[in-house]
């Protein structure tokens, strides 16, 4: 009688045994695809913030008021009155373009050399960023900065620049910095942009343990952590995700 009951049962522990092991492969396989799916759609909304505020500062850059005040207050030929009235105005126009954007902590223009000409805090002007990465690059082409700490800030700071020609030569009269407050990139990864856009759900944070981060090359967070305080260039990622991903 045993030994029937246990050849009864062998085949249906078996049976039982192959069902488990599907079932945690397909809830694994489940698993990646959810993960994947909130990856692209980071990645997707990632670019097209990074596109919009691109696309913003370029428009600005080729602004004609802008151009020709900047043209004024960088040029050795006009009288002293001119440029300081070229300058006032240059001033005024940027305090009120930072003030359209609550996203926009500064707008400041550089000469060749690197040297801040104007700037919607008025007490930055003279700022040197001549070595600075966003200033070389931004001659060229728009350019997204890295999040980095800001050597004379000593703040936590992200600059998108594109280089600003004049109007009646072309040739490159200096660059223009758009400096964005580096927590607009948390609110992409949190989820809090779309859902200030009047989305009902998101899917950066999952359940109560799921998050969306942004790390650096150097594998620095540069988005917040729902489990990490004050995590911004300070918690280092260095894990094989992050490792592949940068490789």
């Amino acid at each position: 009688m045993i030994v029937f009951l246990l050849s009864s049962l062998l085949p249906l522990l078996a049976l039982g045994w192959i069902a488990i092991r599907r079932a945690k492969a397909e809830i694994h396989t489940q698993t990646l695809h959810v993960l994947q799916a909130a990856t692209d759609g980071a990645e997707a909304q990632l670019r097209e913030f990074l596109e919009h505020l691109k696309s913003r500062t370029v428009g600005m850059s080729l602004d004609g008021v802008l151009r020709e005040s900047l043209e004024t207050v960088t040029s050795e030929r006009g009288s002293t009155a001119s440029i300081a009235q070229a300058a006032a105005e240059l001033q005024t126009s940027l305090e009120q373009r930072t003030k359209r954007f609550p996203d926009r902590e500064e707008i400041f223009l550089m000469n060749l050399e690197g040297r801040t000409v104007s700037s919607s805090m008025a007490e930055r002007a003279g700022f040197d960023y001549g070595q600075s990465d966003f200033f070389r690059n931004a001659q060229r082409s728009v350019f997204v900065s890295d999040v980095f700490r800001d050597p004379l800030t000593g703040k936590a700071t992200w600059i998108i620049a594109a280089p600003v020609h004049g109007r009646s030569s072309g040739k490159l009269i200096g660059v223009l910095a758009d400096r964005i407050n580096p927590r607009q990139l948390s609110d992409v990864t949190t989820g809090r942009r779309i859902t200030k856009m009047g989305a009902d759900t998101q899917s950066f944070r999952i359940g109560e343990t799921g998050e969306t981060y942004i790390v650096n090359r150097n594998k620095l967070m540069i988005t917040e952590s729902r489990f990490v305080k004050d995590s911004v260039l300070k918690v280092k990622v260095d894990s094989e995700p992050v490792r592949v991903a940068l490789s």
